[in-house]
């Protein structure tokens, strides 16, 4: 048994200068197989081979040219329980290993995720669902930034991808270099008996939630309303409900939520068709001169796996306009 646990001592010690021979001429080879993994695996080798061939000798003996069988219970018991559980260890710490080289040496993907305060919570999802996507497409560990839209732009260079925005936010430039992959409707609340259609006609302040644009449609027919910015949707409706506004903009997202919690708002309040419509709420997609982003969200965006995403979380298919 001495003897042969010296002739593996011997392979290991050939194994170890061998290694740092490989080593030496190709340097790059100590990022995904560090020398500490080739002792260690070396070493918990030798002893599983040394652990196997003692038990082999004290299971069987030979006397005679027959094969009698003396196993020691106790002394059998352990040294196998002692075998699995070094033999789990090396397992365990192979995977772990190969775990964190791959993560390590895997291309990072820094994708920074707009978020207000009043916004729907459902749309932050979502949006953290397609930097993953787009991870996944390019075979990039994704790094999430969550930040405001002010410090998005302005750290803009920091960033491969910004998930987000609204127009207000941007320049025409950084429009430019964009893409509009979400279109949440905004709805026009009013109470029922007071209904609103015509908003060219109106003069009385309308609550708007302040993440909201100025919808586009009204821009485009010159309507100059008289809007007052509200914190959330919730204190938009109330001042609906207390008649402090004529009306209020709310997205449909927002809207649903509060009206399934609150039944005296279903019983009061109205959806409105109005004239000119309100439009919908467009959120961007930023893409810092990273054409490869560009074009695995395209992809992602083509093979209808964004409408099916939009779908699941939000309810419904909002990725066109």
């Amino acid at each position: 048994m001495s003897r042969t646990f010296q002739n593996l001592y011997l392979i290991f010690c050939q194994f170890l200068i061998l290694t740092d021979k490989i080593y030496s001429f190709f340097p790059w080879l100590l990022i995904k197989f560090p020398i500490i993994l080739h002792s260690l695996s070396s070493f918990i080798l030798i002893f599983c081979t040394k652990l196997v061939l003692s038990l082999y000798n004290n299971i069987y003996q030979h006397h005679k040219g027959v094969t009698f069988f003396i196993m020691n219970k106790k002394t059998s018991i352990f040294r196998i329980t002692i075998g699995l559980f070094v033999c789990l260890f090396f397992l365990l710490f192979l995977g772990l290993h190969f775990h964190t080289t791959q993560n390590s040496t895997q291309e990072k993907l820094t994708v920074a995720i707009v978020k207000d305060s009043t916004e729907n919570k459902k749309i932050s999802t979502f949006n953290k669902k397609i930097a993953s996507a787009i991870g996944k497409k390019l075979k990039k560990k994704v790094i999430l930034k969550t930040v405001t839209a002010t410090t998005a732009i302005q750290n803009k260079q920091k960033y491969s991808v910004i998930i987000g925005l609204h127009e207000k936010a941007m320049n025409k430039q950084e429009i430019k270099h964009s893409l509009v992959y979400l279109y949440i409707p905004n709805e026009l609340v009013s109470l029922k008996d007071k209904g609103l259609s015509n908003l060219s006609a109106t003069t009385k302040k309308i609550s708007i939630v302040k993440n909201i644009d100025y919808p586009q449609s009204l821009v485009l027919s010159d309507i100059k309303l008289h809007f007052e910015r509200e914190s959330s949707a919730a204190d938009a409706i109330n001042s609906v409900m207390t008649k402090r506004t004529r009306a209020a903009i709310v997205s449909a997202l927002d809207y649903t939520a509060l009206t399934s919690k609150n039944i005296d708002y279903l019983e009061n309040l109205k959806t409105n068709q109005s004239t000119p419509p309100v439009s919908a709420q467009a959120y961007y997609l930023y893409v810092n001169k990273d054409t490869s982003a560009k074009k695995a969200f395209t992809s992602f965006q083509g093979s209808q796996a964004l409408a099916r995403l939009s779908f699941n979380i939000l309810g419904q298919d909002y990725t066109k306009q």
